[in-house]
């Protein structure tokens, strides 16, 4: 059975800023969980979510109680996103958080239940412009940029091109402040980064977008991929 995590494009516009790959796992799980369920309230089972982030693998067979503490940990960090709405203008900004509440029960169901904020349930509700992929492909990128990349590229699943501002693409990958363009080379489009992504998406290559002043300098990106079929 193939999972599919699809949410509207504005949801690109949340940076995962200092999450980990597990972690990330568990976001998209989440999204999975409510799509098209209005603000219904969903849960997932302990087992699922111990399984997504490799916590008897890593751990080892510890008790529910740190587990549970594992759990309250990361929903305090879910409920830290925030994404921007803004209008063309500028002046008109909406500033929202996806998942407010967290249900964290490891006494009866064992079971991590959450919903969606009513004022942006059209962010998993309305598909007139959506993201959309298969969680397992998602879970199978092994680096956190690997991961946003692999989400932003499917937002343009149609057209076979992926472009963006240098500064745009630092801000939706958490990129720090710090990085040159040559770190960006090497940690943000680092060699296991973009295996992963060619094996994702057919014929899979990246290339800098350059400016016209002194020495040419950066000011973009462009990922071409092979144009999808109707399918995610």
């Amino acid at each position: 059975m193939h999972e599919i995590v699809q949410y509207h494009n504005d949801f690109n516009t949340v940076p995962l800023r200092g999450f980990n790959e597990r972690e990330k796992r568990i976001v998209m799980a989440l999204l999975h969980e409510v799509k098209g369920k209005d603000t219904q309230v969903v849960q997932l089972d302990f087992n699922t979510l111990r399984g997504l982030v490799g916590w008897d693998e890593k751990n080892g067979k510890r008790n529910s109680s740190e587990f549970v503490k594992y759990l309250e940990t990361l929903s305090e960090k879910i409920m830290t996103l925030r994404g921007t709405l803004r209008s063309e203008s500028g002046l008109k900004v909406v500033k929202f958080s996806l998942f407010p509440t967290f249900i964290i029960d490891g006494e009866d169901t064992q079971t991590l239940k959450v919903s969606i904020n009513p004022e942006f349930k059209y962010l998993t509700n309305i598909f007139d412009m959506f993201t959309a992929f298969e969680l397992e492909d998602y879970n199978k990128m092994s680096t956190s940029y690997g991961q946003e990349l692999y989400r932003l590229i499917k937002q343009f699943r149609t057209t076979g091109f992926y472009r963006v501002k240098v500064e745009d693409l630092r801000h939706l990958l958490s990129v720090p402040k710090s990085y040159t363009n040559a770190d960006m080379d090497r940690k943000v489009f680092s060699k296991t980064t973009i295996i992963d992504l060619t094996n994702a998406f057919p014929n899979f290559k990246i290339k800098q977008e350059r400016g016209t002043g002194r020495g040419r300098p950066i000011i973009g990106y462009t990922g071409s991929v092979a144009k999808f079929p109707k399918r995610v």
